[in-house]
């Protein structure tokens, strides 16, 4: 009987696969060039419902799935970067699993290509390296798809020395397209400078976009006429030269608006290394961080402060179908690792600031494609949210503490008699006051002390790029949070900020 069995399963797989021959991946072709992600397709029809397809990549399986659809075909995305594939020959398999239901899969059919990856070695580098410098073609009109977010967690030192990794818990994610238009390029005395716009604009196909700010408690609706432009005339290395923020006059003889709201989101470009570069090499970064001050916006002509950091060339790589260089650059501050420290040790509480950015540069278009942000910040407590990890002001630059001030990446609407600023991606606790400007305090951006109304709690400080203080000088965790409870267990509390943008 099992014999029998076994002959009449046997039979009904060889059946399937008879009517299944058209099983073949059909893109990428045989001996073809291949980077980035590999779509890899084949028809439709050839996968009957319920089962699947395995993917065997240079004799390694990688996984088994149902791939997407698109028009007639599944299509399988294997993005050879994330994945870290050498370049070189590449063999790729896709094997159709059949599944009779009480039985183990049985493979079906198999289709097999050989193709040759390059992600990295047709871009040739000079022999004095590469200097990278923006282009500046006046007329030009970049926009940035980019997605901000935000994490925060909380572990108890103990915890933390045994290697324990909090869950992240996200507080916040937004959307938006930011604009950089090249008005007008000027030869300057080391060489092109460009005269950039910078401006928030709307979704395709719409008039608005909904944004969060600080201050709000959630999203708001922009009209593309309240998002304003700022202008900045830079080097081709990309510092700053000059800002301004254009005021707006109602015409002679016209009441104007009675009461207006400008948007301003102000993310300067990166900074490129001075020197020829080749991939390997460190250089003296810096990071460029968005001051925005709008009392002083008539005043002042410079918005920009700078960060000393470390550059790495890491190497050259096609991105988004492009030839790149590609960067990092980190800054950081404060104790390179909480665990195990006193909180009183330093004089205050201990905190540590990382920012990481990595810079995908066009080596033939002259501008970024890509540009990724992640800024961390551990703030060492003690007493607080211990038991159930809640978290409220008081301690690290809560409410009452010192605030750290602008970060680079500002967005904030400008009305008369008050400014307030936004980082997207920041988290701010219970915002307390529509003129974060003042609130935060002058003067103190990168995590340092500040802040002119600065009450009651320890200095805490503002973490740099990619997070800010904020109205509540950062963030806390309470003597008893919602959900803590009491004790003196000494925790780490953790916030990320990420930032993406890239070209469209």
């Amino acid at each position: 009987m099992k014999r029998f069995v076994g002959v009449a399963l046997a039979l009904v797989l060889a059946g399937m696969v008879m009517a299944q021959q058209n099983f073949t991946i059909r893109r990428p072709a045989e001996g073809s060039t291949v980077r980035e992600v590999v779509k890899v397709r084949f028809p439709k029809d050839s996968v009957p419902e319920g089962w699947y397809v395995g993917i065997r990549v240079n004799g390694k399986f990688l996984e088994a799935v149902l791939p997407e659809v698109e028009g007639n075909d599944y299509v399988y995305n294997l993005d050879t970067k994330a994945r870290n594939l050498q370049d070189g020959p590449l063999s790729i398999e896709a094997i159709l699993y059949a599944d009779p239901g009480d039985r183990r899969p049985q493979v079906a059919n198999r289709s097999q290509v050989n193709v040759t990856l390059d992600n990295r070695t047709s871009i040739r580098v000079p022999e004095d390296g590469f200097r990278l410098r923006y282009s500046f073609p006046v007329g030009r009109e970049f926009i940035y798809n980019t997605e901000v977010s935000s994490s925060v967690s909380i572990l108890s030192q103990a915890q933390a020395q045994l290697g324990s990794r909090a869950a992240e818990i996200p507080t916040a994610m937004e959307r938006l397209r930011l604009l950089f238009a090249v008005d007008n390029a000027y030869s300057g005395a080391s060489g092109r400078e460009g005269l950039v716009r910078l401006q928030a604009v709307p979704p395709v196909g719409t008039d608005h976009a909904w944004l969060t700010t600080s201050g709000s408690s959630g999203p708001q609706k922009y009209y593309d006429y309240q998002m304003h432009p700022i202008f900045m005339r830079l080097s081709n290395t990309g510092r700053e030269i000059w800002t301004a923020f254009p005021t707006y006059f109602p015409l002679e003889g016209t009441s104007g608006d009675s009461a207006r709201t400008d948007l301003y989101a102000f993310f300067p470009l990166p900074i490129l290394p001075e020197r020829g570069i080749r991939p390997g090499e460190a250089f003296a970064a810096v990071f460029s961080q968005g001051v925005i001050n709008l009392d002083e916006k008539d005043t002042k002509e410079k918005s920009t402060l700078s960060v000393d950091g470390r550059g790495v060339f890491e190497s050259v790589e096609w991105e988004k179908g492009r030839p790149t260089a590609k960067l990092s650059v980190t800054v950081a501050q404060g104790a390179n690792d909480l665990r195990g420290m006193d909180p009183t040790a330093l004089g205050g509480i201990p905190q540590r600031i990382e920012s990481k950015g990595t810079i995908w540069f066009d080596l033939s278009l002259g501008m970024v494609v890509r540009y990724d942000q992640v800024t961390t910040t551990e703030v060492l407590i003690e007493g607080g949210a211990a038991q159930g990890g809640g978290m409220g002001p008081g301690a690290g630059g809560g409410r009452g503490g010192r605030g750290g001030g602008p970060a680079p990446g500002q967005m904030g609407p400008s009305q008369p008699g008050s400014a307030q600023f936004m980082l997207p991606g920041q988290f701010d606790l219970n915002p307390s006051s529509a003129d974060n400007s003042r609130q935060a305090g002058r003067g103190a951006p990168g995590g340092q002390p500040g802040g002119e109304r600065a009450g009651r709690g320890r200095q805490g400080g503002g973490p740099p790029m990619g997070t800010m203080g904020g109205p509540n000088g950062g963030f806390g965790a309470g003597n008893r949070g919602a959900g803590g409870g009491a004790g003196n267990t000494r925790q780490i509390l953790r916030q990320q900020s990420r930032i993406s943008m890239t070209l469209e």
